[in-house]
């Protein structure tokens, strides 16, 4: 293995002073590839392994074999891998998915280490610096914080309850019926996003009704973004969102349902009271290779309701990216277009990310070319694991 990993940073020594030198085009990996030894993190607990069948028990052999050798050349691999994390692995539909995987559970274990690390400061800053007692306002005859935030509370409560009462506001609704067949890490992505939902509802002066439709509750992946994510929907206290298995054209008027996609041919061009407003329930932050790229308007021809896309080029110019926004950008463009009297213009300025109003000169090249980077080490990691389980 010393030989192989002294021929593969000559290699890249060799392949970085030609890109130095524009002989060839680049970038390469930001540093040489290295074969090293296997974590113990990159094995299935036996145990885990005993209880599946037969037929299982191949598949995920298979599987673990691929992650012990992405394992020995990743730069990011987590330090331990949880039975329900290697489900996730199990359902990725290829290779590249799966590492994008680990990257991401090793990202999160840093994040976590990263917050322990931070509350261990500000505990011990806690301490070192204790504040003195406050007291109440002089002029106060009683002051009770606590009663103050249930009121609050409650205040909230009833301006989300009045959403579903009133006929005079837009509707919005998620189709979560592509959950089921998202990557692992794009329901992971699609499940924080839906949340945000809930809590950027909640944070408008004025809540619409926020429906989440097509949900498939006797599915494992939905029952488990609810108990990762979506614990809201359990509230007694408050109406975070209606969640059901309908479809949208079951429970509102088809004729008043807009489905917004990018891929739409007609543009929006008012947000009004009494139309419902659909969401896809997909991310663009991965691949997704057993989703079409044009699903929202698929299922919106499908249904027979209207389709719809943002006016982008008609207020703004679109740059670089991709043009699919996050699910709660979309809802935040439409409750400001609503609230604002139709300024397309503003709401764009406020929620469309600047990177995409940045041509490529405009941007970092360091950042890019980082990023670059990084793709051809992925790309050349996937070769080199392929070779090996040829």
């Amino acid at each position: 293995m010393n030989v192989a990993n002294w021929w593969l940073r000559l290699s890249w020594r060799l392949r970085s002073q030609l890109y130095n030198c524009g002989i060839i085009p680049g970038p390469v990996e930001l540093s040489p590839i290295q074969w090293k030894e296997e974590p113990s993190s990159a094995s299935i607990p036996r145990s885990y392994i005993e209880a599946l069948t037969t037929e299982q028990r191949d598949y995920y052999l298979g599987i673990e074999r691929e992650v012990r050798l992405l394992s020995r050349l990743l730069p990011l691999f987590p330090s331990a891998i949880s039975e329900s994390q290697w489900k996730h692995l199990s359902e990725c539909q290829n290779m590249k998915q799966r590492l994008e995987q680990l990257k991401f559970y090793r990202k999160i274990e840093l994040q976590r280490e990263r917050d322990a690390a931070n509350r261990a400061e500000r505990r011990d800053s806690k301490k070192a610096n204790p504040l003195e007692p406050s007291t109440p306002h002089e002029s106060f005859i009683y002051y009770n914080p606590a009663a103050i935030n249930r009121l609050e509370k409650n205040m909230e409560g009833c301006r989300e309850a009045r959403a579903y009462q009133t006929d005079d506001l837009p509707i919005l609704a998620v189709d979560c019926r592509y959950l089921k067949d998202l990557s692992p890490r794009g329901a992971s992505l699609t499940g924080a996003q839906l949340k945000i939902l809930i809590t950027g509802n909640r944070d408008f002066a004025e809540p619409w009704p926020l429906y989440f439709l097509n949900w498939d509750e006797k599915h494992d992946r939905y029952e488990a973004l609810r108990q990762k994510y979506l614990m809201a929907f359990d509230s007694s206290a408050r109406i975070n969102g209606v969640v059901s298995p309908k479809n949208y054209v079951d429970i509102f008027d088809a004729e008043r349902v807009v489905y917004m996609s990018p891929h739409a041919e007609e543009e929006i061009e008012k947000v009004e009271a009494g139309v419902t407003y659909v969401l896809g329930g997909i991310v663009d932050r991965v691949k997704e290779s057993g989703i079409s790229p044009t699903a929202s308007a698929d299922s919106a021809h499908k249904d027979g309701v209207r389709c719809q896309k943002l006016p982008l080029d008609r207020y703004l110019t679109w740059k670089s990216g991709t043009r699919y926004l996050t699910l709660p950008a979309v809802q935040a463009i439409l409750h400001d277009v609503h609230e604002n009297g139709g300024d397309w213009h503003a709401a764009f300025e406020k929620h469309i990310p600047k990177r995409n109003l940045r041509g490529a000169d405009e941007k970092n090249e360091k950042a890019r070319l980082y990023h670059q980077a990084i793709r051809v080490q992925d790309r050349n990691i996937l070769q080199m694991v392929e070779k090996r389980l040829r």
